[in-house]
């Protein structure tokens, strides 16, 4: 049940990109003046505007480096980012570590959620699951767009004792707080938590409650245990058209081989007005939520 793939960490980095910045001068002379006399401010905000207006990464790496340089930290946060993703420089995950680990240092709570993750996967860093763990649960307790993707890794690494002594009740408390605030992956983490009766008591009810919200979004793997649960009744009303019908939206999206061969095997047990009542309804859904 646990999600090891990390692709929502990209996702959650690009809302970093709103971020305020500080106010600096606004005409161009004036302002690349400022730069060029060593205004880290006004540094930053340069090699903002190369790199969100202009995507001019080369130029837009050397004004966050100058700032990076005096010790300005969401600078330093910048550079790290340009290293990680290989924009305006070769990637290289050993200097996009020591600039976020700067950043840090300061109080940067953005960089918190990278760090974690570079500690996870060994970017740039020996695989070090304790300190991921420290990382990730600094994140999580912030007010900011990361925190709901570092309690979903809680969450997963509790469950898996990845830098802790596995504890389910305790991957139950972050996967909540997470699901919660409608992050889908740990909707499903919960209501697998729910569907085991790991770390709370079994409860069908509950399990199909979280898989219904994180399958609402789209997630396959929650759309197939839907699937499942509605084929065995479980929590729900048995039901073979709701079974085919996420079955079928797991399958064409994901395809997903268990989910492909559940499929098969439950249209053996349907007729044909109820098989076409299960396509319909999943035409519907797939009309009602448009892929972005």
């Amino acid at each position: 049940m646990r999600q090891k793939n990390h692709f929502w960490i990209t996702a959650g980095l690009m809302l970093l990109l709103t971020m305020p910045c500080p106010a600096a001068p606004t005409d161009s002379t004036t302002t690349q003046q400022a730069a060029e006399q060593g205004d880290a401010v006004t540094q930053y905000n340069l090699g903002l505007m190369y790199d969100l207006r202009e995507d001019d990464y080369v130029e837009a790496m050397k004004w966050y480096r100058k700032a990076a340089e005096q010790g300005y930290a969401e600078a330093q946060f910048k550079l790290g980012n340009m290293y990680y993703d290989g924009q305006g420089v070769a990637r290289n995950y050993v200097e996009a570590m020591k600039w976020y680990r700067k950043a840090a240092e300061q109080g940067n709570e953005l960089v918190q959620f990278q760090l974690g993750s570079m500690y996870y996967k060994g970017q740039g860093v020996t695989r070090n699951y304790v300190e991921a763990m420290k990382w990730y649960r600094k994140a999580a307790e912030q007010r900011n767009e990361l925190a709901q993707l570092a309690q979903a890794h809680l969450g997963g690494m509790y469950y898996e004792g990845e830098g802790v002594a596995r504890n389910y009740v305790e991957a139950v408390k972050w996967y909540r707080k997470a699901a919660e605030q409608g992050y889908l992956i740990a909707q499903k983490g919960l209501g697998g938590m729910y569907y085991e009766g790991k770390g709370v008591a079994r409860n069908y009810v509950e399990a199909m409650k979280w898989y219904r919200k994180a399958a609402e979004q789209g997630l396959a793997s929650a759309q197939g245990m839907l699937g499942v649960m509605y084929y065995f009744g479980q929590g729900v009303a048995q039901d073979n058209v709701q079974a085919y019908m996420w079955l079928s939206l797991a399958a064409a999206q994901d395809n997903d081989e268990v989910a492909r061969k559940s499929l098969d095997s439950l249209e053996k047990e349907m007729n044909f007005p109820q098989r076409d009542e299960g396509q319909r309804l999943a035409r519907e859904w797939q009309q009602k939520h448009p892929k972005p």
